[in-house]
């Protein structure tokens, strides 16, 4: 029994003293949590931009397609108005042919925009799924994140700063000071209770 007290009352003065050291390791941990986090959900935010860059090109495609048909609208305009290229006034056979061709354009320009914004609808509902990705996998990072805040977390974080070998330490074959200022804590409150 005397064991038992003397580690369950020097724990939580061993986290009072180590309480800097502590928080640090918090933030490292919660910093961490999010780096992961974003590096898993590195492909999905790139294929967000993919989605709306090509959502982009289309309506540019779709705005280059209506200015050359008001181009040539223009052009039978002007032709029709006498300042053309003939210089005539009314619908002569230059204005017929141009008339052609702005209607040929015309309806190229209508179907191809019907397709385009098929094509951008269909865009736009994969976009509205990977919105929803990225929306759940910033909620459960933030859930991550914030269960980093409570009394276990602490006790984690404790025990990764007075671990016997803290991972860099292992590697680099150094000890941690602080094992042993824990170690001497607790056995100084196991000794009080026998």
């Amino acid at each position: 029994i005397a064991i038992f007290l003397g580690i369950v009352i020097s724990t939580p003065i061993e986290m009072r003293i180590f309480n800097d050291e502590i928080e640090k390791e918090l933030d490292r941990m919660q910093r961490n949590e999010i780096i992961k986090a974003h590096d898993e959900n590195q492909q999905l935010h790139s294929d967000i931009k993919e989605k709306e860059l090509n959502i982009e090109r289309i309506i540019g495609m779709q705005r280059e397609n209506e200015a050359d048909l008001t181009e040539l609208e223009n052009k039978l305009y002007a032709e029709t108005n006498g300042t053309g290229v003939t210089g005539k006034i009314g619908y002569g056979p230059a204005a017929k042919q141009l008339q052609e061709t702005v209607d040929r354009k015309r309806n190229s320009v209508e179907r191809d925009n019907e397709l385009l914004n098929q094509e951008i609808e269909r865009i736009r509902k994969e976009l509205a799924g990977l919105y929803k990705q990225r929306d759940e996998a910033e909620k459960a990072t933030a859930i991550a994140t914030s269960k980093l805040t409570g009394f276990t977390a602490r006790m984690e974080a404790m025990y990764n700063i007075t671990a016997w070998k803290k991972k860099a330490q292992r590697l680099a074959g150094e000890k941690n000071t602080l094992f042993w200022v824990r170690i001497i804590i607790m056995l100084l409150f196991i000794i009080i209770e026998i």
